[in-house]
């Protein structure tokens, strides 16, 4: 979870989170991929079926588990919002927020979603497992795991860079004010890794 790390980096350019909205925005990363987890009485395959639409249902959960415990409804609604921005294909400017703070940290999440994702040491290794979720979620475009390794490149290259960049406002910079500010380091380590992996 990058969360914490842009959090920070954004604080220190200067976004004033609340500390409920910091809260609000951790608990969505939380529960963000939680649409991918069977019920007691789904007994059939696996999560991954859930790939496609599986934000809702993460929300679902968000929504359920928060109102139990009496989160503040605007907090759920930030929430909800915030984790809008994992959906891929929907860009954030068709997203409504109640603030441009809380954008902000949809748009954190959005970027550390991919970035975890994609700077995993073992990324191409869980190409294989991703592949095989694709094939349960029925996708298109992947016929087979050499299909997959092929598209990795060229994914990141038009697809996350350009959503790091448009959608998500550049917001992964935030990241390299983090490793200066807290460990004096002009890099961000994370891009580093992306690049050894994809050797790009």
């Amino acid at each position: 979870m990058l969360q914490p790390q842009l959090i920070h980096g954004g604080y220190i350019e200067g976004w004033a989170f609340t500390p409920q909205e910091i809260l609000t925005g951790l608990a969505a990363a939380l529960f963000h991929d939680t649409g991918l987890i069977q019920t007691e009485n789904d007994l059939e395959g696996t999560g991954a079926k859930y790939t496609v639409g599986h934000e809702q249902r993460s929300i679902n959960l968000m929504q359920d588990y928060l109102s139990k415990i009496n989160y503040p409804s605007e907090g759920i609604k930030d929430g909800a919002a915030i984790i809008h921005c994992t959906i891929l294909n929907l860009p954030a400017d068709q997203i409504a927020f109640r603030s441009p703070e809380v954008q902000t940290l949809g748009k954190i999440l959005g970027t550390a979603d991919l970035l975890a994702q994609m700077a995993d040491r073992n990324y191409l290794e869980k190409l294989v497992l991703l592949f095989e979720e694709f094939q349960e979620a029925h996708l298109p475009g992947f016929d087979s795991k050499d299909t997959l390794y092929q598209k990795t490149e060229d994914f990141y290259e038009f697809v996350v860079k350009k959503r790091f960049s448009n959608d998500f406002s550049s917001v992964k910079t935030f990241m390299s004010t983090h490793f200066k500010h807290r460990w004096d380091l002009d890099r961000d380590l994370y891009v580093e890794s992306i690049s050894k992996i994809l050797i790009i």
